[in-house]
């Protein structure tokens, strides 16, 4: 009876031990399971952080060659202006030297009346 008794309380023990086992193995397979789901996260995470950093780098490059464009326009503008001053003062020059012309034959006709 005593034995019986004793393999009773035993049998309980181990339950109860296999009970707690069961529910660590539970508790750990919930932890695995979120262990999981965190990497699914941060993969999705790093997926996204990709994508961003390739869009960023697409729209800087595309700056950087809109500033190019914007410094070859002011180049063409600043050499067309450059020409169009050469020529304003070409033209400057000649109506200057028209005027004189204009004025020394005026000069020369007043002198020849004058006669």
């Amino acid at each position: 009876q005593c034995v019986e008794q004793r393999r009773v309380e035993l049998v309980a023990m181990l339950s109860t031990r296999v009970e707690a086992a069961e529910e660590a193995a539970a508790g750990t397979r919930r932890f695995v399971g979120m262990g999981e789901a965190m990497e699914q996260l941060n993969a999705v995470a790093l997926d996204e952080l990709e994508q961003v950093q390739a869009e960023l780098q697409r729209q800087h490059e595309a700056a950087h060659r809109g500033h190019e464009d914007a410094g070859r326009a002011l180049e063409l503008a600043t050499a067309r202006a450059q020409e169009v001053a050469t020529a304003a003062a070409v033209s400057q020059s000649a109506a200057l030297q028209t005027i004189a012309g204009a004025k020394r034959t005026a000069e020369a006709a007043g002198a020849t009346s004058s006669a």
